[in-house]
């Protein structure tokens, strides 16, 4: 089908080309995603605003007395929250980067990814790696994946693991350590806490 709009000959979109366009206008508009295609396809678009350096950055980091630290990275778009990025450590033995995806300063996706490492023989050490994928409408989890999987030293190659579906743990905690990294952007201390 053909319309005809500003003396241009256009394709009229399609019903895909027209929920891209929503989700796509839904980030202008800062609605918040409702449906697991719908958060898809909003961090899509922020993942693909992000490799094309259209989000504006600020970084923050903390020191709580050597026990823990880290780094907390805010992405915007037009001054609107898009991705929260906290990397951080707890003593020697473990580091995270955690990825908070937000509309309207709601959080409707969460990327967690934590190594903790321990020795195994002869010096050798391994990495336990665990990722959580936290899809979220209205604050409540509507999906909820993991990934687990071990590097040793000299391993070349990490082994293929895949994400599993698995019951969603309450979500308070999580809600909680974003409100945390909100408020954090807003009141800088020495540690977050």
């Amino acid at each position: 089908m053909l319309v005809i709009a500003c003396g241009r000959t256009e394709k009229a979109p399609d019903s895909t080309q027209k929920h891209n366009h929503d989700v796509t206008d839904s980030v202008a508009r800062n609605t918040v995603p409702a449906s697991i295609q719908e958060i898809k396809a909003l961090f899509a678009t922020t993942i693909n605003q992000l490799s094309m350096g259209k989000l504006d950055s600020t970084v923050l980091t903390y020191d709580c007395a050597g026990e823990r630290s880290g780094t907390i990275t805010y992405f915007t778009e037009s001054g609107n929250l898009r991705l929260i990025r906290h990397r951080y450590s707890e003593y020697s033995h473990y580091t995270a980067e955690d990825e908070y995806f937000v509309s309207d300063e709601k959080l409707y996706f969460a990327f967690l990814h934590g190594v903790s490492w321990s020795f195994v023989s002869d010096g050798a050490t391994k990495d336990d790696h665990l990722e959580q994928r936290i899809y979220l409408a209205n604050n409540k989890p509507i999906q909820c994946l993991e990934k687990k999987y071990a590097v040793q030293t000299g391993q070349t190659k990490t082994p293929n693991a895949v994400n599993r579906r698995v019951d969603c743990k309450p979500v308070a905690p999580l809600l909680k350590k974003f409100e945390q990294l909100l408020n954090f952007r807003k009141v800088k201390r020495d540690c977050l806490s």
